[in-house]
């Protein structure tokens, strides 16, 4: 490794290409080697700095120490829990008048409170078996406690989880953090990430995104929010839960289901909710959620915790669901 320290303003390629001349005069192992660069300035020419970039070359400006020192770390991922903690609680307590809404709407809050921290949990495993850094599974972990934080305000005022029936709860959430400033004390890149990421979490294509490290965390919150989706339902129709996920969606209890979601399901890919008009159309939706899994580990998160099946046992017994079942036909043999 080979440094060179220029602390100046607007560093260009002459001062890499004189760290270059300089390494090559250093004979240990010169055939075998492979040369590393980092330069240390005020600030780098624009047009170089992409140049380095896109060669492995490091380039440690202000910018950079000021983002190394704002990183997000432990302390950072602590603070948040508190905080999302706290703003939660409030909503349990006077919020409501005793006339009966109590009853439908605090076990739905802590639904959603619940359903936070098993998305903390299902992020940082899929975060680890892809071997992020640290602070990148610390950004991982802000994400998933934020990407819901607006379906407390949405309980209290729409009375209902259905965005289209009030409005986007990722929306919200945005709202509520630009409102509270938690934000604010992480770096800018970090804070656009997420913002981003909370902010497509819900909807059903993740729109052109140019810049892959944002487009890798949108689809690792969509996975991880999934995952544990898949378990809040399947508990609830198994009548493992008091609280209601349909709350405000007003499902036919009819055994139907629409045929639309099983063409989707034999085209691989995923119905969006506006399709859902029953309890069985919502099991069959679930199904095609696997067409929009990204990570493997996610795929086997869902399939080592039984979900897939679990759902067919609740499913209407059929020809048609015995042909679903044989072309989903997923292999559970690594579980």
């Amino acid at each position: 490794m080979f440094c060179e320290c220029k602390w100046k303003d607007n560093v260009n390629f002459g001062v890499l290409d004189e760290l270059k001349k300089k390494a090559d005069f250093v004979e240990w192992n010169k055939q075998k080697r492979k040369d590393y660069f980092i330069l240390f300035a005020k600030l780098f020419e624009q047009e170089f700095k992409k140049h380095s970039e896109e060669n492995n070359i490091l380039c440690v400006d202000l910018k950079y120490i000021e983002q190394f020192f704002k990183r997000m770390k432990t302390k950072d991922i602590k603070f948040f829990r508190q905080f999302f903690k706290a703003y939660a609680n409030g909503f349990y307590s006077d919020n409501y008048p005793d006339n009966g809404t109590n009853n439908e709407i605090i076990p739905n809050l802590k639904l959603k409170e619940d359903h936070t921290y098993r998305v903390l949990r299902n992020i940082v495993h899929i975060s680890k078996s892809l071997n992020l850094r640290e602070e990148e599974i610390n950004l991982a972990k802000a994400i998933a406690l934020f990407h819901d934080i607006g379906r407390f305000e949405q309980l209290k005022h729409y009375k209902t989880f259905l965005d289209r029936n009030s409005e986007s709860h990722s929306e919200i959430a945005l709202r509520v953090l630009n409102k509270e400033g938690v934000i604010n004390r992480i770096d800018e890149k970090e804070r656009e990430i997420l913002i981003t990421a909370i902010k497509f979490h819900n909807v059903r294509e993740i729109p052109e995104i140019s810049d892959e490290k944002t487009l890798f965390f949108c689809k690792l919150i969509r996975d991880a929010d999934k995952i544990d989706i898949f378990k809040v339902w399947i508990d609830y129709f198994n009548h493992k839960s008091v609280y209601d996920p349909s709350y405000g969606m007003d499902l036919s209890i009819s055994q139907g289901y629409s045929d639309n979601i099983i063409s989707d399901i034999f085209a691989n890919k995923m119905s969006p909710l506006e399709k859902v008009k029953t309890y069985n159309d919502i099991k069959l939706l679930l199904l095609t959620w696997i067409y929009d899994i990204n990570f493997d580990a996610s795929l086997n998160l869902i399939l080592c915790r039984g979900y897939i099946q679990k759902i067919f046992k609740i499913l209407p017994k059929n020809e048609e669901m015995k042909k679903v079942r044989e072309h989903i036909n997923l292999d559970t043999s690594q579980c």
